[in-house]
């Protein structure tokens, strides 16, 4: 059995990561949930990550990761 692949932009993973579930559509949020248990997989692009990197000019709490 293969794993569903998908790919995510900043504000969903980063509004998944946060825990501010209600900003990102229950079938988004279980898309992440199952990738967290092993069942999908999410590749997060560089962009993504440089984004991240630049911190948090809309005040999210980057510091808890």
């Amino acid at each position: 059995m293969s794993a569903s692949v998908f790919l995510t932009d900043t504000h969903p993973l980063v509004y998944f990561i946060t825990g501010q579930y209600r900003k990102i559509p229950r079938k988004v949020r279980t898309t992440f949930e199952d990738a967290v248990e092993g069942r999908k997989v999410i590749f997060i692009p560089g962009v993504v990550l440089w984004e991240l990197s630049l911190g948090s000019p809309n005040g999210l709490p980057f510091d808890h990761w």
